[in-house]
């Protein structure tokens, strides 16, 4: 009896430990990446649910690493989605951002493009999560494709 009085309580206790993560509404987050780039993120998240949210709004500043008169600003919208838990309060997320994206380079004053972002990566504290990241910028000249590694928190 004890044991199964045990077990209920742990179950419990586990079940309040995750219902307090999900949050319902709009929250705020903010990333840092770098790799061929280092760029830092803000973002406006709508959560629908606990596995999926809307990046309502996403901005972005990117500086490449190979070329000192490089930046990059970006305004980007998208889909945010996260797995059940997989152990230990981890859950696994993914997002895709679609947008516009500006940049200047030595040769050229200011260029715009289409824009996108990729995430894959882990959730491993409340509203910590590090991973992969991807993004595409389609330019006429210069570089497009770049990869990071992100590190970022949900407010």
């Amino acid at each position: 009896m004890k044991k199964t009085i045990a077990l209920a309580a742990i179950a419990c206790a586990a079940m309040q430990m995750q219902a307090q993560d999900i949050t319902k509404g709009m929250r705020f987050g903010a990333e840092f990446g770098i790799g061929t780039q280092v760029e830092l993120n803000v973002r406006g998240e709508y959560a629908f649910n606990k596995y999926l949210s809307w990046d309502v709004l996403t901005a972005k500043y990117a500086h490449e690493l190979d070329d000192p008169n490089a930046n990059k600003i970006g305004i980007k919208t998208g889909l945010r989605g996260y797995s059940p838990v997989l152990f230990s309060n981890v859950r696994a997320l993914m997002a895709i951002d679609l947008g516009y994206t500006g940049s200047t380079w030595e040769e050229s004053d200011w260029n715009s493009a289409f824009g996108m972002d990729l995430t894959v990566g882990l959730n491993v504290y409340k509203g910590l999560y590090f991973g992969y990241g991807f993004s595409f910028d389609r330019y006429k000249h210069g570089k497009d494709k770049d990869h990071t590694f992100r590190i970022g928190y949900l407010f």
